[in-house]
């Protein structure tokens, strides 16, 4: 890894480099490290050592490398505990004494943990490595020598289970000292993946496309070979991919948790397709059948009628081909390139999601920036290069960091070439030397990175770095932006500052307006984060702190359009602090004098919530979730004195007019207790339950936990509810000595006899004490069978809930209870992890649930409205309770310093309230001191002004949004356990007649397999006249004879999709009722929502009440906007939300004046503007 050094001459324009021919003599580290590198082909003068009986390891790695040959590779069996360590050191013998260096070193980690660089005598400077996977970083650390630094100690250390860490390039120079770097290039047989580069050859070639090879890191291995090929029209992919076990593909938007491909593709410059502004794509492929691949699209306006797939199975896995036209994407011909990333999905024998993505940009963290490039070939070429930089936009002080890429296909000798920096007026104000290029043989990749302060640069503005060859020809080149952005923060501060004290002087003019909720809302929101721009801490980066400085201004745009309106000025009395109740699916409060709806809403989860509630008060919130677990408790079942934090805060938000949800937190469960008993701690887990439930020291635990600290929490006013468990997962059910007689016992109740189980499986066993529990994922070999323990599972984990629901309600009878269970049940896959929605809500007061609403700025719709409202619909349809989401993710975790728009906020918020959210803590207010809390709503002005626009929205009119949202539904879905265990398409026709019902105008809810067979109903499902069957193939016993005497109660039944209630719960084929035989269906198709939307419009007919239409311009049904209609006294009651990226004008068949409630403002019925993500709630008078 010899490095090229050039260093600026003229601060001027130009600016000329020292001369240094490539490779040059200039080693990593001359002078202060030595074999920095790691080229030599040997370790020293590093060693290697592992201390307190690690099972560390370390070797020179040269499949991996940033750059040359090789780099070094850790790998780490030990777990974090003191002295126990791998470390890779050795000594810099050259520093000066009482001087400021700098220490660079690239890293790349899979799985790392735990892993620090430390300096000096006795390590006392230490900078933390990345936690996770990632790809190649630079860290960089600031340090100054004592009086006697002749051995000075650079040591990397791993002190955690580490799969790999990758370490190279590491450099010390003097602070200050400013100069590029051109890193030894690398060069690779065929295409790596570690390039981020694919060269895209014509189909007409006679040549294979190369392989690009992923392969994952674990045990066993999986992955797929891609080749990628182009033509005029289209760009083709054939992926073979290879795993280990049978594939098991689910279609739909779950497709990602299954045996699958992502394709991710960044089209680049915004195209216009259909109306909505495109950039970006994300498509899904699995296998449907052994020749038929399923597809879906999570986020662009991919039109499937253009492309072509084909699957089928192999021995080692299934191959895909695909054939996308280039105008689906937006082009009218082959782009120059595009962004492009690639996951393999596997779902593993433990049941969990395995994946290995190309780049690190689509799998967990949606980042375009970092996805490879795609380069087609124009005409004849054999060499295809690229050059690519890891950021968009630089500010001084920091590095740019790049890559060139070569691929030749036939073998070539490239010319000279040198970097060069272009500004816009093609000025060079930066260049390296020329630099003689190595021999590329056939089938080729020669890659190089390099490194460039951007103080060698000129002023702030557009650059472009270009490779040239010596005639003056770019081979290739990469725009960016410099922009100094501390000076650009400082002076838009400055603006707010002046802008703020001007609105808060006018308002102070305005007594009228002193005591407004809004404004208050908006000008707390200014001084919090003017607050923390003056005081940057931890996360505070230059492009966040630009970020919120420019949404600042956003907010002040909104005060002062309020304090010219005329809008009334609104004031809320506070929630009186009795305890609240549940009614009717919403929760009743004192608000002054009457018991009114009240939503609570506002942020969890941590420590900076609970600091800043008097903050949150200002901001709209009254609702907080705080947390803490068993592990609270001394050796003697009290609480210890950690808790006496916790009883501040409930009396923090009393004082605050603050509600708090507490969650239990049973998985914060004390390791000593795991440590004592052996068989206490489970080997395998799903989630955040590390012990088994049914274990008497467990429940004692968790029992004591229960005992004693609700008694005292739920004296306290602030205390809204408790939370029995986050995220509950759990698949160990009968698997252990305490829950194996419990599934004994479901099988002889479920059964009968062994002879009936017998014929059922296909067995032979002679007791019921003989059958096993299936293994995770087993389904294939006996699916009947793994079935039953599915549902037992389930059944067993709900028993679990009402054990902690039993253990509260004897501590505090009156407290609300809910769990914080996730939407799995959409999932087959994730039908293992023991959570059936239905039991759980039977259990406790709320529908507790933890889901999330992302944005979606690049599809059809603006965000995933329809899971969330469904999901939703569906918990509130069991016993019409309050929904409450208590982890409500609205923003994607480790989402970049971009904006998110201020709508979607707030439409998620009032659209949950329609579809019954009583209550929500938004996920996190917190500091970002973890990759999880990167990007958080904490960080985004404009999206806390928005959600504090929607809480006060929801508060002052909470009586109109309860009145839409307790409308009774006369339709209801069916829910049905045994089709999402048997049948693929049941959810994805379920989703489609939502949607459809949704954009009609009505009510949707659900009756479940038990209420009909039971013959219940709940206030959600009291009313309904029709029942849709949306291919349901398998259900129960007792529910095809349920329908039957609803249709002869004069209830209409239809069923969508093929097979409807053809199969019992066990996959037996069942004869129809005549009756059932009678029901209206439907055909379904998919992707083809809109028109089976128009033809559910033409079969219900006269079987539900007539509603007021909604029109779009061409008088058809308005379609992609959810409303309904309430009928008042001389007045209807109108709310509308637009759902789609595109703004909408639509009309209602009313002539009466009308004022939308939210603004105040006048609106023409006949001619109703609407933008994306806006809702309205229209009263219009019919007088």
């Amino acid at each position: 890894m010899k490095r090229c050094h050039f260093s600026r001459l003229n601060l001027g324009l130009a600016a000329a480099a020292l001369a240094c021919a490539f490779p040059g003599p200039l080693r990593a580290g001359t002078g202060y490290l030595e074999n920095g590198d790691f080229e030599e082909g040997a370790l020293k003068p590093w060693d290697w050592f592992a201390a307190g009986g690690a099972k560390a390891s370390g070797e020179l790695d040269t499949q991996e490398k940033h750059s040359g040959e090789s780099s070094y590779r850790i790998h780490n069996e030990s777990p974090l505990e003191p002295n126990v360590y791998g470390q890779l050191r050795q000594y810099a013998y050259a520093l000066k004494a009482n001087t400021t260096y700098v220490i660079t070193a690239w890293v790349k980690g899979n799985e790392a943990r735990g892993a620090q660089l430390a300096l000096g005598p006795g390590w006392k400077i230490i900078e933390r490595l990345p936690n996770g996977t990632f790809d190649w970083t630079e860290v960089r650390k600031e340090f100054t020598t004592g009086d006697a630094p002749e051995r000075y100690d650079v040591v990397f250390i791993s002190g955690s289970t580490t799969e790999a860490l990758w370490i190279d390039d590491v450099k010390i120079q003097e602070a200050g000292e400013k100069s590029a770097s051109v890193y030894e290039p690398s060069l690779w047989s065929g295409v790596p993946a570690s390039a981020k580069f694919y060269p895209i050859f014509q189909t007409s070639s006679a040549k294979e496309a190369p392989v690009l090879a992923l392969r994952s890191t674990d045990k066993p291995l999986f992955g797929g070979d891609i080749q990628i090929t182009c033509d005029r029209n289209s760009v083709f992919f054939k992926i073979r991919v290879f795993q280990p076990s049978a594939v098991r593909g689910t279609a739909g938007a779950g497709m990602w948790n299954s045996d699958s491909v992502q394709l991710a593709i960044d089209a680049g410059a915004p195209q216009t397709t259909g109306g909505s502004v495109n950039t970006y794509y994300e498509l899904g492929f699995t296998m449907a059948s052994p020749t038929e691949a399923a597809t879906h699209a999570w986020d662009g306006n991919f039109d499937w009628s253009t492309a072509k797939t084909h699957g089928n199975l192999t021995k080692e896995g299934y191959d895909l081909t695909l054939e996308i036209p280039w105008r689906s994407l937006g082009y009218p011909a082959p782009p120059a390139s595009f962004g492009l990333n690639i996951v393999i999905n596997h779902k593993g024998d433990d049941n969990a999601r395995h994946f290995v993505e190309w780049t690190p940009g689509t799998a967990k963290v949606k980042n375009r920036d970092v996805f490879a490039r795609a380069i087609p070939a124009t005409g004849g070429a054999s060499i295809v290069q690229d050059l690519s930089l890891d950021h968009r936009r630089y500010t001084p002080g920091q590095i740019i960091h790049g890559r060139w890429a070569a691929y030749s296909r036939e073998g070539a000798s490239l010319k000279k070439m040198r970097l060069g920096v272009f500004s816009p007026d093609k000025t060079k104000v930066w260049s390296s030397d020329w630099m003689d290029m190595p021999q590329m043989a056939a089938d080729t990749t020669q890659t190089a990175n390099f490194s460039l302060p951007v103080e060698l640069l000129g002023p702030d503005g557009d650059y472009e770095i270009r490779l040239q060859e010596e005639d003056g020809r770019t081979e290739a080149a990469a725009p960016f932006r410099v922009e100094n952005l501390e000076k650009r923060i400082a002076a838009e501060t400055a603006r707010i500052d002046a802008r703020t004290a001007k609105a808060e002087e006018l308002w102070s003019s305005m007594p009228e307006k002193r005591d407004d909720a809004y404004l208050g809302l908006g000008f707390s929101v200014i001084h919090h984060f003017m607050q923390r721009l003056a005081n940057p801490g931890e996360g505070s980066s230059p492009e966040w702190r630009m970020l919120q400085v420019e949404e600042l201004g956003r907010v002040l745009d909104s005060i002062e359009r309020r304090l010219a309106a005329g809008n009334p000025t609104v004031v809320l009395p506070p929630i009186d602090p009795a305890p609240v109740s549940a009614r009717d699916g919403v929760l009743l409060a004192k608000r002054g004098d009457a018991t009114t709806p009240a939503y609570f809403y506002g942020y969890g989860h941590f420590s900076t919530v609970a600091k800043d509630i008097p903050l949150l008060a200002k901001l709209g919130a009254n609702l907080i979730q705080q947390e803490e677990g068993p592990r609270a408790l001394d050796k003697n079942g009290q609480l210890a004195g950690s808790c006496s934090s916790l009883f501040s805060v409930f009396q923090t938000a009393a004082a605050s007019n603050v509600k708090i949800d507490f969650l239990l937190a049973p998985h914060y469960f004390p390791e000593s207790a795991l440590e004592e008993f052996g068989d206490l701690r489970l080997g395998k887990s799903t989630g955040f339950i590390k012990f088994n439930i049914d274990h008497p020291a467990a429940r004692k635990i968790v029992g004591d936990w229960i005992a004693a600290i609700v008694p005292p929490l739920a004296t306290s006013p602030a205390l809204l509810s408790v939370c029995l468990s986050n995220e509950p997962t759990y698949s160990e059910s009968g698997r252990d000595a305490y829950s194996r007689k419990d599934w004994v016992l479901y099988l002889e109740r479920k059964h009968g006899s062994v002879a009936a189980l017998n014929a059922l499986y296909g067995t032979a066993y002679t007791a019921f004490d003989e059958v096993p529990t299936p293994a995770i994922s087993s389904e294939k070999s006996n699916p009947r069978a793994y079935y039953d323990w599915i549902r037992f599972n389930q059944q067993h984990f709900a028993a679990w809930h009402q054990w902690l629901n039993d253990r509260v309600k004897a501590a505090a009878p009156q407290v609300l209870t809910h769990a914080k269970i996730m939407t799995d049940i959409f999932d087959r896959q994730k039908l293992s992890r023991g959570i059936d929605p239905e039991l759980i809500c039977n259990i406790t007061d709320l529908a507790g649930n933890d889901s999330y609403a992302w944005p979606n700025p690049y599809g059809n719709y603006a965000y995933n409205w329809r899971q969330v409202a469904m999901w939703y619909d569906l918990l509130h349809s069991f016993k019409g309770q309050p929904v409450f989401n208590s982890e409500n993710h609205l923003v994607l975790d480790g989402s970049p310093p971009e904006s998110i728009s201020p709508e979607h906020s707030r439409c998620v918020l009032w659209q949950g309230a329609i579809h019954h959210l009583a209550a929500s803590a938004t996920w996190v207010w917190e500091k970002p001191t973890a990759p999880d809390l990167i990007g958080s709503i904490y960080m985004r002005p404009a999206n806390i002004f928005s959600m504090g626009e929607a809480m006060l929205d929801l508060a002052r009119l909470s009586k109109e949004v309860a009145g839409i949202s307790d409308m009774k539904a006369e339709v209801a879905l069916l829910y049905s356990v045994p089709s999402l265990y048997w049948d693929e398409k049941y959810p994805e026709i379920l989703a489609s007649a939502y949607t459809a019902l949704t954009f009609m105008g009505h009510p949707v809810t659900f009756i479940s397999e038990a209420q009909l067979i039971e013959g219940r109903r709940s206030p959600a499902n009291e009313n309904i006249s029709v029942i849709i069957s949306p291919g349901a193939r398998h259900v129960s016993d007792g529910v095809n004879e349920a329908l039957v005497q609803f249709q002869k109660k004069g209830g209409s039944l239809l069923t969508v999709g093929e097979g409807n209630l053809q199969y019992d719960e066990y996959d037996r084929p069942r004869a129809l009722n005549r009756e059932l035989t009678k029901a209206a269906h439907l055909s379904w198709k998919k992707g083809q929502d809109e028109r089976l939307g128009a033809r559910l419009r033409a079969a219900l007919g006269d079987s539900l009440a007539p509603i007021p239409s909604l029109s779009d311009a061409s008088g058809k049904p308005a379609w992609g906007l959810e409303y309904r209609a309430l009928k008042g006294d001389g007045y209807y009651l109108v709310a509308i939300t637009n759902f789609l990226n595109k703004p909408k004008v639509v009309s209602l068949p009313f002539d009466g004046p009308a004022t939308d409630l939210i603004t105040s403002a006048a609106v023409n019925p006949r001619e109703i503007s609407i933008d994306p993500l806006q809702y309205m709630l229209l009263r219009i008078s019919m007088r």
